[in-house]
């Protein structure tokens, strides 16, 4: 039997016997569970790439260095300080105190820089003739305030403090965090504020006067009489890859949004949909901007994480995106909470005030199960879900979740877009799904940085029947973060070659076991997908007409447009 000291003293006489510190000891014979968990996190620590070896003279020496530099730094800084109160009165000095409380709020809205180079390029495209501009951000990395600080910019260049601004989005949440964020970082109040959504009455005869109009992107649509009437500094599309579901209505405002608008900003996170709708093209096929997930993570622009692949021997055999019963019903047995409820004990903790957890869940009924089950079992759980269910009760639901009343949240639906708590640091992914904007959405709610946070991905949902879900990805953790130099054949020969892929401040996880499970997957899809599309060709080669050449692309392809990318990612894997 082995025993685990845990605790801050020096392991020195005067550290473990004479000083004031303490440490506790561990048998693995009295406290097994303990043990076993401090001993699955010591060896996810051993395989992190920056641990450093404290036998390696030069890495301790480089140490020293930069610690011994920090000291004489501060050091400095205390003398400077000092000096300073030496030299002013007490009230300088508390005016500079306030000043200094006044700077940390104002803290909130300084851009980064990556966020003042996207205003540069606004600005300058503005000059130089351009009228539409494509914003293409990471979630996480402050689209929303690039959008707001260019409101900023326009003020300044007009002279005017209050620009007139049309911003669009397909979801009331998005636009009322969005109203409270103009009110609060640019110069407009309530009264310049036209609200097209959530049952609002507009008053045509003053809309003239109104600097800011907010609306849905359907209300907006009902009213388009009203607004080709009016005249726009800016027009803002928000979540502009939404214009395949809207085609016709958003093509319509598109067209208008050219004639009444002097500039047309459109914002997305992904600007590509896989069914192979490029948004760029509305935009003259030229990026305003564009910060990528995997630069924004190598880059410390969001919050690192570590992501498990927790792989299940239950196979999802039948398609997940029409058949909604059976994906009910093979997500909600005991089994199922079982293993959340073993995540939440081994792997976040019972007893762990400051977590909090989204878990996506692929139905309503899904979700009210999960929660109902984690409840009876003493966990802090709540959910919330599209459409009228709790819509009442929503607000109070995520003021519970922000507030730390709930740690956990069953969702279904609605925070894949609009709703941003940057404390969210844990992710359980429930709902197996073939739309990696909808994968990216999900994994984006917790990757907004904060304080010490290191976000916690747990995806129990992977086995799935590929012939039965052709445009579902088994590597579709990988396809948005990873470094596009690698192959499915490379991972297949050596699962580990994923670390080398991943940006360098993010882990993923996976026991050797499951690694080999998911190579056999791998390499079984590679063989039916060949023989698939060999059959595909010869069923092709006998009837050649248009709509069957429409139909074989649109059958046997996860993306319409791969027969013609010149530029192939390396997880296309259902083209051969």
């Amino acid at each position: 039997m082995s025993s685990l000291y845990i605790g801050s003293a020096n392991l020195s006489n005067t550290g473990t016997i004479n000083g004031n510190e303490y440490s506790v000891k561990l048998s693995e014979f009295s406290s097994e569970h303990q043990f076993s968990e401090f001993k699955r996190y010591l060896k996810r620590i051993r395989e992190q790439n920056n641990i450093i070896n404290v036998e390696d003279n030069e890495a301790v020496g480089k140490i020293s260095s930069l610690l011994n530099a920090l000291k004489a730094n501060e050091m400095q800084q205390s003398k400077i300080i000092e000096e300073h109160n030496n030299s002013v009165s007490f009230e300088e000095r508390t005016d500079a105190g306030i000043k200094r409380v006044q700077d940390l709020f104002r803290h909130e809205f300084q851009l980064f820089h990556y966020q003042e180079e996207a205003i540069k390029n606004l600005d300058y495209r503005y000059k130089t003739g351009h009228k539409k501009h494509l914003v293409v951000m990471a979630t996480g990395t402050g689209k929303t305030i690039v959008a707001l600080a260019y409101v900023n910019a326009i003020s300044n260049r007009l002279m005017s403090d209050k620009p007139r601004v049309l911003f669009m989005a397909h979801r009331e949440e998005i636009l009322s965090q969005t109203v409270l964020k103009f009110l609060k970082q640019c110069n407009y109040n309530e009264e310049d504020v036209a609200k097209f959504y959530a049952g609002n009455k507009v008053d045509e005869a003053t809309l003239q006067d109104k600097k800011l109009v907010v609306g849905s992107v359907q209300s907006l649509f009902n009213r388009l009489d009203i607004l080709a009437k009016l005249k726009f500094d800016l027009i803002i599309f928000d979540e502009v890859h939404h214009v395949d579901e809207q085609a016709k209505t958003f093509f319509k405002l598109f067209d208008l949004a050219s004639e009444i608008g002097n500039e047309v900003l459109g914002l997305t996170a992904t600007p590509t949909r896989t069914n192979g709708v490029n948004v760029l093209n509305y935009f003259d096929g030229d990026y305003a901007f564009s910060l990528p997930l995997y630069q924004a993570l190598q880059n410390d622009n969001l919050a690192p994480f570590d992501y498990y692949l927790m792989y299940s021997d239950e196979l999802i055999d039948f398609d997940i995106d029409r058949d909604e019963k059976a994906l009910t019903k093979f997500m909600s047995n005991e089994k199922k909470i079982e293993l959340i409820y073993k995540i939440i004990k081994e792997d976040i903790g019972l007893n762990t005030p400051d977590t909090s957890c989204l878990i996506f869940c692929p139905t309503i009924e899904n979700a009210l199960y999960i929660k109902n089950q984690l409840i009876a079992k003493g966990i802090k759980v709540d959910a919330l879900v599209s459409g009228d269910e709790n819509a009442r009760d929503r607000v109070a639901i995520i003021n519970d979740f922000k507030t730390k009343k709930i740690n956990y949240l069953c969702v279904v639906n609605i925070f894949n877009e609009g709703v941003d708590i940057p404390e969210i640091n844990t992710i359980i992914f429930m709902r197996p799904t073939t739309s990696q904007l909808v994968f990216v959405q999900q994994l984006g709610r917790g990757l907004r940085r904060f304080e010490d946070k290191r976000l916690k991905v747990f995806d129990i949902v992977n086995n799935i029947n590929i012939l039965k879900n052709k445009k579902y990805n088994p590597l579709r953790y990988l396809s948005s973060i990873a470094k596009i130099d690698g192959s499915v054949d490379d991972i297949i020969r050596q699962p580990k070659v994923i670390d080398q892929l991943i940006p360098d401040s993010c882990n993923f996880y996976i026991e050797q076991s499951d690694a080999k499970k998911i190579s056999g997957i791998l390499k079984e899809i590679q063989k039916a997908t060949a023989n698939n599309i060999k059959n595909v060709l010869v069923d092709y080669k006998e009837d050649k007409t248009y709509e069957a050449y429409c139909k074989m692309i649109n059958d046997n392809f996860k993306d319409p447009t791969y027969m013609y990318n010149k530029d192939l990612a390396f997880l296309d894997h259902n083209a051969s």
